[in-house]
């Protein structure tokens, strides 16, 4: 069984960690599995090449990389991703190599023609995980509270949104992604949602009619909490923070500037505070070249920027809270580590976050777009309303239980191995 896997870049978010850790799983396990990439965000791994070789010559030189970061960018903004008349150069690839199974992941940003993948799903069983609602909109990944998508996206509030166009064409985009996941449908092939909002949002959509949808949650790697079990105390010294002081801490690619992570509901919670309360919001993920510190009433927002894995280590252990008031979200895995680094939720109940977090149990949901009630619920935790030790350990002992990345493994193997059985 060889089990090839393609994604839009090979490193930086959800899509693409999910991916690497089927590689490298599959691979221990014996399977012999590939990621092929369209952008390099990191340095190429053992089992991962780009999907357009010749790219890699020209990436390596900055004029001619900017140059085709513009052509790529402009192609989709133009025209939309949907095609690409290079594509038939990694059909002729993907036929050499001989995959059993062909997993897709984020099949946006240019790299894909959608119509070559539903004739090789006519061949070559393809399954597809659903990190984002890309597939059942007219452009954007991300519907927030755009209902447009469940007809026909005919008039598009927002053209700029993430993945943006620049050009009335969601409509037409729409409908070759409808034609697509027929095609799909019909050759048997299988998506995967990692939650189950995600999978409500395709059957409502009614582009994936008489196709097989089944939930597999993301999985992370919950024993390196343990592996490298950080002192709180230790961990607030390193990273220059009070000892004595109540610590939230927010995460996400990005950091502040990310406009679906919800950053500016914490301040506008912060804002409504009442006079000296003081504490600390711990931010990583900002696009910062030092620290930096700022302040809402009396709090002090610190800013650490971007967090390799040693830094993002320190900041889940210094932390009492993690606090993440998102607009949109599927299967976060930024929750999933604050749950299994042992930290008690507070988050919007948006997308699958309720699927992910026991209100009252593991944390705390709240409605989006209330800074009212983000205020309360930060300022229960201040006051110790609800036993937020016992929730940080129940949240640990469901992160373990339900998404450790060893169980994820396991029901993708299962789902191939039906995939090569029938």
């Amino acid at each position: 069984m060889k089990i090839l896997h393609i994604n839009q870049q090979d490193a930086c978010g959800g899509a693409a960690a999910i991916a690497n850790c089927l590689v490298e799983r599959l691979n221990n396990y014996g399977i012999h599995s590939e990621l092929w990439y369209f952008n390099r965000k990191g340095t190429d791994g053992r089992y991962s090449k780009c999907i357009y070789p010749g790219l890699e010559h020209y990436r390596k030189n900055i004029f001619l990389n900017t140059i085709l970061s513009k052509l790529v960018y402009y192609h989709y903004l133009y025209l939309g991703d949907v095609r690409n008349p290079f594509f038939t150069g990694v059909v002729k690839r993907i036929h050499e190599w001989k995959p059993s199974i062909i997993h897709l992941h984020n099949l946006h940003g240019g790299w894909a023609d959608l119509m070559s993948i539903a004739k090789l799903s006519e061949q070559i069983r393809v399954i597809i995980t659903l990190h984002d609602e890309w597939l059942i909109t007219g452009h954007c990944g991300i519907t927030v509270d755009c209902v447009g998508w469940q007809d026909s996206c005919s008039v598009c509030p927002d053209l700029l949104r993430y993945i943006p166009v620049n050009r009335p064409i969601t409509k037409k985009l729409r409908k070759e992604k409808s034609t697509f996941l027929a095609m799909l449908a019909k050759n048997k092939a299988i998506l995967v949602a990692p939650t189950a909002w995600i999978k409500r949002q395709f059957i409502t959509s009614g582009l994936w009619e008489g196709g097989e949808i089944i939930v597999i949650p993301n999985g992370i790697d919950t024993s390196i909490f343990e592996k490298q079990k950080i002192d709180k105390s230790y961990a607030r010294k390193e990273l220059n923070l009070l000892s004595d002081e109540k610590i939230a801490f927010f995460a996400a690619e990005g950091g502040t500037a990310n406009p679906w992570k919800g950053f500016p509901a914490i301040t506008e919670a912060l804002k409504m505070f009442p006079d000296k309360r003081k504490f600390t919001i711990l931010v990583a993920g900002d696009v910062i070249e030092s620290r930096i510190i700022e302040r809402v009433k009396d709090v002090d927002i610190v800013k650490v920027g971007y967090a390799n894995k040693e830094t993002l280590n320190k900041c889940y252990a210094a932390a009492d809270i993690f606090i993440y008031p998102t607009k949109s979200d599927n299967c976060s895995l930024a929750l999933l580590e604050a749950m299994a680094a042992g930290l008690p939720i507070i988050a919007t109940a948006v997308g699958g976050n309720p699927e992910l977090i026991v209100q009252k149990e593991t944390g705390i949901l709240v409605p989006k777009e209330r800074p009212d009630l983000l205020m309360q619920a930060i300022l229960d935790f201040m006051d110790n309303k609800y036993d937020y030790a016992a929730m940080g350990l129940k949240a640990k002992e469901r992160a373990i239980s339900f998404f450790d990345k060893e169980l994820m493994v396991s029901k993708y193997v299962n789902l191939y191995q039906k995939c090569m059985n029938s």
